[in-house]
């Protein structure tokens, strides 16, 4: 596929060429007629050359082939709604999106960005059709402009739900409370419970399919005692346990999962834990940094060897090596980021350019957003147009 930069340079040099190639008509009349035809050939091949540019330059800014640069973050009630922000531009401006007429007055967990149009994003119980109360499913088809609440009371408990993983515009699994596992292949029209049973007292806290048949899903158990993860290889139809000899007694929950692929996953969780499968969740190795009890909220893997973690304390791990080795990596207290602030989510485009949002419990700017281009040697601040605590963000053609 031709990115747009490639296609200005090829329309560039045709425009030269075609100057140089062009025919006047006083030229014309004094060329034989082979000599008229050949260069009218040419032409003709150089005009059908630029509408072959122009047609995969459309292409590759269609949803299914976003650049990443339309991205979404999540966050507290303010103003009588959740928050929902939004960029077109790489975070260079954020603003932020629905009303209360569409969005409840509830804390938005978790976001997913399928491309610029397909997005989904849950948060806490409220009341919806009819007054009862059920967790927060919203979705997009038009990058934002209007959101639009899925599920009934009937199908989804008054719990909250904590994680959205989405694939494509129609296969979705979203997480939360009381064992709450909820799966959709039309978009979200119907959702459907599963692994009913398996964990009836769990608190889920997130969810990454790599694919429709690929998912893991992790949280805390026995009244919080006990950190567990589960995976599916056939769509939800079956889940099994993982990681139980591999999981430290000591960590009593996991908070963040992303699947890289069928085989690399990564989890993260208090007691500064990051665990990573490299043979699809058989074995768990731990990649812990060194972080004391501080939480890993996020984790974003780039390949099977870069990976970013955003910690509590202000703090950003970032490995090159599978996690034998981490790099610490601290956005400046210039950008307003302090030991007291939770870096909570992360997601990158490759190893040099990522997004973390997080919040300040302390002080009168809430929100978090930090940018970096440059494998994280220099975070910089990103300006939230809604003064909440930011929890999770993604973008359209990025890694989550």
């Amino acid at each position: 596929m031709v990115n747009l930069e490639s296609a200005r340079k090829i329309l560039s040099g045709l425009k030269n060429h075609i100057n140089i190639e062009k025919i006047s008509e006083n030229t014309i009349k004094q060329n034989k007629k082979g000599s008229y035809m050949k260069h009218l050939n040419l032409t003709i091949r150089i005009i059908l050359l630029i509408g072959l540019v122009v047609f995969l330059v459309d292409c590759g800014d269609d949803d299914g082939v976003t650049k990443p640069l339309h991205g979404w973050a999540v966050g507290s009630n303010v103003d009588g709604y959740g928050t929902i922000i939004h960029t077109k531009n790489g975070g260079i401006t954020w603003v932020r999106q629905g009303s209360s007429e569409m969005i409840p007055d509830v804390s938005l967990d978790d976001v997913a960005a399928v491309d610029r149009k397909n997005v989904w994003v849950v948060g806490l119980n409220s009341a919806g059709e009819g007054g009862v109360s059920y967790g927060t499913i919203l979705r997009t088809t038009d990058g934002g402009e209007s959101w639009t609440r899925q599920g009934s009371g009937s199908v989804i408990l008054d719990v909250g739900l904590s994680g959205v993983s989405a694939v494509d515009g129609e296969v979705a699994w979203v997480v939360g409370s009381k064992g709450t596992v909820l799966h959709t292949i039309d978009g979200g029209i119907t959702w459907v419970q599963q692994a009913q049973g398996m964990l009836p007292d769990a608190q889920f806290q997130m969810v990454s399919a790599f694919d429709r048949n690929t998912v893991w899903a992790v949280g805390t158990k026995d009244n919080g005692t006990k950190a567990f993860i589960i995976h599916t290889t056939d769509g939800g139809a079956s889940w099994v346990m993982q990681g139980e000899n591999d999981i430290p007694n000591d960590v009593h929950g996991l908070i963040d999962v992303h699947a890289f692929n069928r085989n690399i996953a990564w989890t993260v969780g208090e007691g500064c834990t990051a665990l990573v499968t490299t043979d699809g969740g058989n074995t768990w190795s731990n990649k812990s940094p060194q972080c004391g009890l501080l939480h890993i909220n996020g984790v974003c893997a780039v390949n099977d060897q870069v990976a970013w973690l955003a910690v509590d304390s202000n703090n950003i791990d970032y490995t090159t090596d599978g996690g034998d080795t981490w790099v610490s990596q601290t956005a400046d207290s210039a950008v307003g980021v302090t030991v007291s602030s939770a870096l909570l989510g992360v997601t990158a485009k490759n190893d040099r350019t990522a997004w973390i949002v997080g919040s300040n419990p302390i002080g009168d700017n809430k929100a978090i957003i930090l940018h970096t281009t440059d494998g994280g040697n220099n975070w910089r601040a990103q300006t939230s147009p809604a003064n909440s605590f930011l929890r999770r963000v993604s973008f359209a053609g990025a890694l989550r």
